[in-house]
């Protein structure tokens, strides 16, 4: 498979992303590991998200990581009101999505994308008003 991703890397520089890294069998990590070796001579980024307790380095000084933290409680509201175009949103669905979500971007919009697509976010408010 190295070989696979250095002859793609020769038509020009590749991304390969990776969900999930801490849930990866012993395999894939070594996989891994050969693949950042061979990395350092082919155009290829890696980007790969785990959940904190992942700890690896994978013995390459090119590897960076971040650490993403949870979003405050105003940065969840913002971004609630931001996908609400702005409009008027309740101090109770706030509550609602801030508890429900635990400050993590992700859970907000994939929350508030179903309560739409389902309608309860429409009844909620009605029941609000």
């Amino acid at each position: 498979m190295v070989d696979w991703f250095a002859a793609k890397c020769a038509a020009g520089p590749l991304l390969f992303v990776i969900k999930n890294l801490h849930l990866c069998d012993p395999t894939t990590i070594e996989f891994l590991e050969h693949l950042l070796a061979r990395g350092r001579t082919l155009p290829l980024m890696i980007l790969a998200t785990a959940r904190p307790e992942f700890a690896h380095d994978f013995g390459n000084e090119a590897v960076t990581t971040l650490t993403l933290m949870r979003l405050a409680r105003t940065d969840t509201d913002d971004l609630v009101r931001e996908i609400f175009d702005s409009r008027a949103v309740s101090t109770q669905i706030l509550d609602i999505l801030a508890e429900r979500t635990d400050g993590v971007p992700l859970f907000v919009e994939e929350l508030l994308k179903s309560l739409a697509e389902t309608g309860a976010i429409a009844q909620v408010v009605r029941r609000l008003a």
